[in-house]
């Protein structure tokens, strides 16, 4: 455990470190964005939603999007369930803007349910 501290607080200045917290701003920016924008209008939840959706697209473009071979070599599965995630938040916004009914109550929760408990489990697994 004191390892890991102690490797994590090493590694915070590096390059790398920097370049991830550039791009964690860049998808808190479209969440906030998307908040604001959905508070204005009265919508505060999709909007949350529709700017989360694209704050995640958004920072997958900007970390990978540059370097092609980068993209070829470092993108693995779970890149790609992350970019299905922002599109799923996207559309979860849209269908709560339009009322689309026949997407609640399952097809809307238990996809967040089980996003939740696999950042989760990420999340404790790294500890």
């Amino acid at each position: 455990m004191a390892r890991s501290r102690a490797r994590l607080r090493a590694r915070a200045g590096t390059h790398r470190a920097k370049e991830r917290d550039i791009h964690d701003t860049l998808l808190l920016a479209f969440i906030f964005l998307g908040l604001g924008i959905g508070i204005w209008y009265g919508q505060p939840g999709p909007g949350l939603l529709i700017g989360g959706g694209v704050g995640v697209l958004a920072r997958g473009y900007s970390k990978y999007g540059k370097d092609r071979e980068m993209v070829s070599a470092s993108l693995g599965v779970a890149s790609y369930i992350i970019f299905l995630f922002g599109i799923y938040f996207i559309f979860l916004g849209i269908s709560l803007l339009e009322g689309i009914v026949w997407f609640y109550p399952y097809g809307a929760s238990v996809p967040l349910v089980i996003i939740g408990l696999i950042l989760l489990i990420i999340f404790f697994k790294r500890r």
